[in-house]
């Protein structure tokens, strides 16, 4: 997976985005949670939902928690973008 530099150079990482656009848009803040963590402890793998408003957006993978819940950020915004349900300022 690319770093999250790679996928968005010189922006904020995409939970802080997501953050900032939910808010902007009158929304609840999201809420992120570890749906299942597999591998050995040297190559854990972990699986993230988020939910908004008490409806999952988005799924995300990651090496860590901080991957996963990056990875599934990323979709949500994609997602609520697409959506037009929120916009980037």
């Amino acid at each position: 997976m690319k770093a999250i530099e790679e996928r968005a150079p010189g922006a904020r990482d995409f939970k802080t985005r997501l953050q900032e656009m939910l808010q902007g848009s009158g929304r609840k803040l999201p809420a992120y949670e570890i749906k299942s963590t597999t591998g050995p402890d040297h190559a854990r793998q972990y699986h993230v939902t988020i939910t908004v408003e008490g409806e999952q957006v988005a799924e995300g993978d990651g090496r860590s928690k901080l991957e996963a819940e990056q990875a599934a950020a990323e979709r949500a915004l994609e997602l609520l973008s697409d959506q037009r349900l929120i916009t980037e300022r």
